[in-house]
């Protein structure tokens, strides 16, 4: 089956800071594949006394679909090995296109899936610069054995503190570790998680053992910690009722993304009910909110399955970000990032 990718991102805001002005012309426009369709969801948080929208920052979430060098390193796919189909103009060419695409949403902290290592991560910071996006701090997640790819994050701020959450290892599969890192925000900290989990070629108890780690991770950070989850979740917003269905169930109607991370307020086996902005109260540290749900069901996707819309790209946010103090989220600001003649064509999703 086909799968048509779009992208997540979040924009928020914070004292002292203005963003450079967004670019109107591009130079390059390149016709090489760079990634299986994608859109950037978006949204906005603003620092407590603020509300100027030229204060704020912008955080993507964007699965790059395996960005590899031309290099054998000895992790590659099959077809991102050195040869005729793949070598180093195709990457250089791959680089310009993601480049691009990221200069054209303008983030202030990228928050990149399927990087293959910090290298990569530096060549594509590099082209970033061409465009006029200065996003050279860089953290990675650890090499892991058998994971062929890595969470990464770009970032105009500087990092004050790095963690990888390591995922043990199911059996002789590898599970990708998370990265959590804090963020000197003009001397406010902020911290983010990138997340790549389990993809749905595994059941959800692959999930589960992720979020449990996020979870407890989240548990253990000081109180009103303002922090924001990024990436690939592999779980639509609506897991609890999706999961069964698919075949991915085998923890008794408990999710990962609905239940342990508990976007959701229902419990395991009941009907779906999201949680919304202010239910919170008596709510776990680790408990999120996931804006996906402010948009129409007809534009809840980042992914298209053949002819499925899925949302497995999520910005999820926590009770400090409706506290009013710090950093605050911006009441229905979420929404997908899109570019037509980038990311669509004729209204459709594509590669470019």
């Amino acid at each position: 089956m086909d799968d048509e990718k779009f992208v997540a991102m979040t924009r928020i805001k914070a004292k002292h800071h203005t963003r450079a002005e967004k670019r109107s012309e591009w130079r390059h426009h390149l016709s090489i594949p760079f990634s299986p369709k994608i859109f950037l969801p978006i949204l906005t948080i603003t620092f407590a006394g603020f509300s100027s929208t030229s204060d704020t920052i912008r955080i993507l979430s964007y699965n790059v679909n395996n960005l590899f060098d031309a290099k054998l390193d000895g992790g590659e796919y099959p077809e991102f090995r050195p040869g005729p189909a793949w070598n180093a103009s195709l990457y250089d060419s791959r680089l310009e296109n993601i480049a691009t695409v990221i200069a054209a949403a303008d983030p202030d902290i990228a928050v990149l899936c399927e990087v293959e290592n910090q290298e990569v991560a530096k060549d594509l910071a590099a082209h970033l610069r061409d465009h006029g996006v200065l996003l050279d701090n860089i953290a990675v997640s650890a090499p892991k054995a058998g994971a062929n790819t890595m969470v990464v994050m770009l970032s105009r701020f500087r990092i004050s503190d790095k963690m990888v959450l390591k995922i043990p290892n199911f059996g002789r599969e590898p599970t990708r570790d998370m990265l959590q890192v804090s963020f000197d925000v003009n001397g406010h900290p902020l911290t983010v998680f990138g997340v790549h989990w389990p993809s749905k070629l595994h059941s959800e108890s692959r999930r589960i053992n992720a979020a449990k780690i996020l979870a407890s991770t989240i548990e253990a950070l000081p109180a009103k910690t303002d922090f924001v989850i990024a990436g690939d979740f592999n779980s639509d917003w609506n897991e609890s009722e999706v999961s069964a269905a698919e075949g991915h169930d085998d923890c008794g109607d408990t999710t990962g993304l609905n239940n342990i991370i508990s976007t959701a307020t229902s419990p395991p086996g009941s009907a779906l009910v999201m949680r919304r902005k202010g239910e919170f109260g008596g709510a776990v540290k680790s408990a999120m909110y996931d804006p996906w749900i402010e948009l129409p069901p007809a534009k809840r996707f980042s992914y298209v399955y053949g002819k499925s819309p899925c949302t497995p790209d999520h910005i999820l946010l926590p009770a400090s970000m409706f506290d009013g103090t710090g950093f605050s989220y911006v009441n229905h600001s979420f929404e997908p990032f899109f570019w037509n003649g980038r990311l669509l064509k004729d209204g459709k999703p594509f590669e470019c």
